[in-house]
This record gives C-alpha cells, structure tokens and sequence, in this order.
C-alpha cells in the first residue's frame, strides 16, 4: 500500500514533465524561423522527415531498453539529450545546421516517447479504470496547455523584441524536464526477458498484429489519424501568413489552438460517454477532413479559424484512441509497443512529409489542401470504418 500510495505521487511529475517538455516556444514561428536562414518550404519538410526518420532509427531500440533497464533512466537520458539539443540552436546557421538541431531533438524524443505515458500507467492501480483514463487526459492537457502558454509567450517576446530572444528562452526551459526526472519513481514491473531478445520482439508483434485484429485497426487509425492533424501543423504557419496574419500573432493563434486541444482532451471521456465511442470516433474523423477542404476553398477569417478543428480532433485522439491501446498492453512491453506506433507514425510522416512540402511550392497551398482532405476522407472509408464495425461487433 505504502510503495502504490509513493507511485501516486509520479502522476503531477509526469504532467509537469510534459508541460515543460511541450513548452515549445519556437514552434509557433518554426516556418518563418526556417525560412530566414533561407530555407524552402520542400527543405522546411525535409528537416522534419529527417527528424521523423531519426526519431524511427531509435524508437525502438530506446524503448526497448526502458523495458529492460526502466523508465526513469531512459527519460533521464533522453531530457538530457533534447536539452543539448536546443542549446545547439545557438549554433544554427543554415539548412545542414538545422538538420543536426532536428536529430538531436529526434534521438532525445525517440527515449522519452512512450516512456512517460508508461510511467503514468504503471504508477495507477490497473484496476482503478477512472483514474487511469483522467491522468490520460490530464496529462495530454498539461502538454497541449504547455504548448498554449508557450504560444502566447512567443507571440509577446517577437512583438517586443527578436528570434533570439525567443531562442534563449526555449533553450533555458529545454533543460527542466530533465531536472524533473530526477523526482520520479521507478514502478516495480514485471521486465521482459533479457536473454531472449528475439522473442520479445515476436510476442509484441503477435500481440499487436495478430492476436487481436481490434487492437491492430485501433494501432493503424491512431497513426493516420494522428498524420491527419500533425501533417497540418506544419502548413498551418504559412496558410495563416497568406491569408494576412501577421508574424508576431501566430503564437497567439497557436496558442489558442492548443487551449482548444486541451480543453478537449480533458472533455474527451464525457464526450465518449454522450455520444457513444462510434459517434465520437465519427466526429473525430470528420473534422480534419473538413478543416482541410474549407482551408482550400477559402483564405478568409472562417477558414483561419476553421484550422480549430484540426485540434479537437487531436484532444479526442490523444486521450480516446491512446487508452484503447495502451489499456490492451501488457505492462511488460507497453513501453516498446507505445514507440512501435511512434516509429510508424514517424516512417509514414517521412515518405509523406517532403511530398507535401514538394506539392506546396509546385501545385500551390490550396491544391495540398484539397489532396490532404480528399485523402483522409479515403482513410476514414477503409480504416476507420472497419474499427467502427468491428467494436459494434465486439459489444
């Protein structure tokens, strides 16, 4: 009783780990910083497929390593390796230097990704369902408020003063997860065998893939889903600049928008439980194909704003779609099976990520769009259907 009340205490370091860790003031203006090292948007893609394609080479392995040695250690190493990462920004000056800042961050992220969400499982009573499920939310709220406060602080210092700035503030808070880290935890876990490697990896898969075919639409449609709005992020910056934003009010667009993720992240349970799992993954698919079709057709206020859908989708889908999965995980091996769809989420985004930027700068931004739309309309008549139908079968 004593070490599960001590494990409760993991919850509130784990959220700020994430506020801090998602506290990234830069991202706001990442497109416009990029682009005055005179960077084009096909390269502004192509040092965020490196960083997907970076962060895949050591998903696995780092994760892996966390079920063997522990999380606590693994989300050490990894703050450490992302907070030398944004000190590198001092250094960049160019497309080549950008690539190395956006590795570092990608190895960094590759340790902690899946780690902190399996740390915050297994510090909770499995059979404490409610708690479960609210720390879900809460924590997904704390990350997307992270990025909100952080919005609005770029927002305030580039009104005021410079790029730089903005720079030094995001490598002083690039150090506090680390620090955080070391109040953790470690939760007492059966560890998988260290000795048999290769059947570790076999069961994962035939837990994932084979044993249960709603565990493996679940894994598929949280991947393509999550492309649906991550693939925006990185288009929204220059469609809000075309359609007459000006450069010191994105972060207060990008932060308004992460409140709305968050607000719907900590919504996502009731929103389940009024309108049943099968309308709310219905209402979770429909918005961003929306928001990329009225984004091609229109540059006005109601289109700017429009880009709000994009993140209740992703508050429904980080909070609904994550503990689908990870509630079908052995504690075991949740760790790995978290990075495994953070690597095919990051491989996919590497094919697809410099073919939008590529599409951008030769058919236009409203063509992108409409593709972008017409695509993940596609996805939710072939994958997301199928989920659909197989948990009213299910029930």
């Amino acid at each position: 009783y004593l070490m599960k009340s001590k494990l409760l205490r993991n919850i509130p370091v784990i959220h700020t780990f994430n506020f801090f860790y998602m506290f990234l003031i830069i991202i706001p203006i990442l497109i416009p910083f990029f682009e005055s090292f005179g960077l084009s948007m096909s390269e502004i893609f192509i040092t965020q497929a490196v960083f997907g394609i970076a962060m895949a080479l050591f998903e696995i392995p780092s994760a892996y390593l966390g079920d063997l040695w522990g999380r606590k250690n693994i989300l050490l190493l990894g703050s450490f390796i992302t907070g030398v990462g944004f000190t590198f920004l001092f250094l960049a000056n160019g497309f080549w230097s950008l690539i190395f800042y956006e590795i570092l961050l990608a190895i960094g992220a590759s340790f902690v990704s899946g780690a902190d969400l399996s740390v915050l499982y297994d510090s909770i009573d499995e059979k404490n369902i409610e708690l479960r499920v609210r720390s879900l939310g809460n924590m997904q709220s704390f990350k997307l408020v992270g990025e909100a406060i952080a919005g609005v602080l770029c927002s305030l210092v580039l009104y005021f003063s410079s790029y730089s700035t903005v720079v030094t503030i995001q490598v002083i808070v690039g150090w506090f997860p680390f620090i955080l880290t070391f109040y953790l935890i470690e939760p007492p876990i059966e560890r998988m065998k260290k000795d048999s490697h290769r059947e570790n990896f076999k069961e994962i898969i035939r837990h994932i893939f084979k044993k249960d075919s709603l565990l493996s639409l679940i894994f598929f449609n949280t991947v393509l889903w999550s492309l649906s709005t991550f693939c925006a992020v990185w288009i929204i910056q220059k469609y809000w600049l075309t359609s007459g934003v000006e450069i010191y009010q994105l972060g207060i667009l990008w932060g308004a928008c992460n409140l709305i993720a968050a607000i719907t992240g900590r919504l996502a349970r009731r929103i389940e439980l009024g309108l049943g799992i099968k309308h709310t993954l219905n209402f979770m698919c429909i918005l961003p194909v929306v928001a990329y079709i009225t984004m091609s057709l229109s540059q006005s206020m109601l289109a700017v704003s429009v880009v709000a859908l994009f993140y209740v989708s992703r508050g429904i889908n980080s909070v609904i779609m994550k503990d689908a999965y990870n509630s079908r995980l052995p504690s075991r091996f949740r760790n790995t099976a978290n990075s495994l769809m953070s690597l095919v989420f990051r491989g996919t985004f590497f094919i697809i990520g410099p073919l939008i930027g590529f599409s951008i700068d030769n058919f236009g931004l409203d063509n992108t769009l409409l593709s972008l739309g017409l695509c993940f309309a596609l996805c939710y008549l072939f994958m997301m259907l199928p989920l659909i139908y197989k948990i009213g079968l299910n029930k």
